[in-house]
C-alpha cells in the first residue's frame, strides 16, 4: 500500500454513550485529528479520497470548506497528504435502494446538481469546488449557515467552525422544504 485513502462523512461519525450510540456525533473529533492518527498509524502517506453532504447546494459548499481548511490543517502540521476527492461530481440517484431500483430519486450530495428537468446545473457548490480546484484556500472560501436538516445534523462540528465569517444561503437555492430528512432520506423524485 502506497497511500491510505480515508473517507470521511458526518453520518459516520459516531458517539457512543450510557444509551448507545448516535450519528451524527454530538461531539466529533476534527477531521484533522483523524487524518493525522491514520497518517501516523499506518505510516503512509493519506488522501481525503471521499466525502460529501446531503443538502442544499450552500450547505455543501460550506462542508467543502470544512473538509478542507482540515485536510489543510493536517498538511500544514507534517502530514503527508495527497489529495482530496469530493465525491460524487453530479448528484447520486437511487442510493435509497442501493442502485436496486430506477426509482429517480435524487440524493442531493453532488458538486452539480440535478434538477427536477433532470438537467446538471451550477451552484454554490460548483462555484466554491471550482475556486477550490484552481488552489483557492478553505479560508477564501464562503460559508454559508447551514440549513435544516443539516444545521441539525452538524451542530457538533459547529465548534471546529467558530472561526468564520458566515453568510446567509442563497435563497434561490433554498426552495420547496427541507432536503432529505433526519434518518437521510433521499430529497425528492425527478419528473418523468
Amino acid at each position: 500500500i502506497d497511500v491510505v485513502g480515508l473517507d470521511y462523512y458526518a453520518h459516520c461519525q459516531w458517539h457512543f454513550g450510557p444509551t448507545g450510540g448516535s450519528a451524527p456525533s454530538p461531539c466529533p473529533p476534527a477531521l484533522s485529528e483523524l487524518i493525522t492518527e491514520y497518517a501516523q498509524r499506518y505510516q503512509r502517506p493519506v488522501w481525503l479520497g471521499e466525502t460529501n453532504l446531503r443538502g442544499y447546494p450552500s450547505d455543501r459548499a460550506t462542508w467543502l470548506k470544512y473538509t478542507l481548511e482540515q485536510c489543510e490543517q493536517a498538511a500544514a502540521s507534517g502530514v503527508d497528504l495527497r489529495g482530496f476527492c469530493w465525491f460524487p461530481f453530479i448528484d447520486s440517484c437511487d442510493w435509497d435502494s442501493l442502485l436496486q431500483h430506477c426509482n429517480r430519486h435524487v440524493d442531493p450530495v453532488g458538486v452539480f446538481s440535478i434538477g427536477a428537468d433532470g438537467r446538471r446545473h451550477p451552484s454554490t457548490m460548483s462555484v466554491s469546488y471550482a475556486r477550490a480546484a484552481h488552489g483557492v484556500p478553505a479560508a477564501e472560501l464562503p460559508a454559508y449557515r447551514f440549513e435544516e436538516p443539516v444545521a441539525s445534523w452538524l451542530k457538533g462540528w459547529m465548534p471546529q467552525m467558530s472561526h468564520w465569517d458566515w453568510q446567509p444561503a442563497p435563497r434561490s437555492e433554498v426552495r420547496g422544504g427541507a432536503p432529505g430528512d433526519p434518518v437521510y432520506e433521499p430529497l425528492r423524485r425527478l419528473a418523468g
